[in-house]
């Protein structure tokens, strides 16, 4: 599998990708809605890694507050519960650290 980022030609928008062989290229955020998962207001614009298994996708988009935000995707075996943690990368780039 391969991730990354459409660019529209002419207009200003961007779409983060998956592709492989069987399927071809679509929107990483269809992707995960056919996997029945709510992206709540999320609007993926890159997706810049995969892991070699192909679970765990990284990259950032805009929250639901409009604000620039990395994002994860953690795809289970397709007989376990899909589930999609966004924001998590994002507070490790900011470098914050909860103090105890």
């Amino acid at each position: 599998m391969i991730v990354g980022t459409h660019l529209l030609m002419g207009v200003v928008h961007r779409d983060a990708f998956i592709w492989d062989p069987e399927i071809g290229m679509r929107s990483l955020g269809a992707y995960l809605e056919s996997l029945g998962v709510d992206l709540g207001g999320w609007d993926l614009w890159s997706a810049t890694g995969i892991s070699a298994d192909g679970k765990t996708i990284v990259g950032y988009g805009e929250n639901p507050l409009h604000q620039e935000e990395a994002f994860i995707a953690v795809i289970p075996e397709p007989a376990t519960a899909v589930l999609v943690g966004f924001g998590l990368a994002g507070l490790a780039v900011t470098g914050r650290r909860r103090k105890v």
